[in-house]
């Protein structure tokens, strides 16, 4: 696993700490890793989510560090999204 991978997990539990999220998302970052979040869990471990959420780490950072809308991203196809969109809505306003 990155280091690059683990601190991108981090900086996420602490965004997400006391937000209320309730729902489970994935991040596929291909070769980079694989990031899940449930409820306010964060781990770098795969596993079955509501919706995955599939882009580049450079993607997922720039989303994370507000340089990049995440409706502009899904829009001109930065990223994917397969499951619950209702669930990834919810999840990019914690953004």
């Amino acid at each position: 696993m990155s280091d690059r991978l683990d601190l991108a997990a981090a900086a996420l539990r602490e965004k997400l700490e006391g937000s209320g999220f309730q729902g489970s998302v994935g991040f596929d970052m291909g070769e980079d890793g694989f990031i899940r979040v449930e409820d306010e869990t964060v781990t770098t471990e795969s596993g079955p989510t509501d919706c995955t959420i599939r882009a580049s780490m450079e993607t997922f950072r720039e989303m994370f560090e507000g340089g990049l809308d995440p409706t502009n991203a899904f829009m001109t196809g930065k990223i994917r999204i397969e499951g619950a969109m209702g669930v990834a809505m919810q999840f990019a306003r914690m953004l």
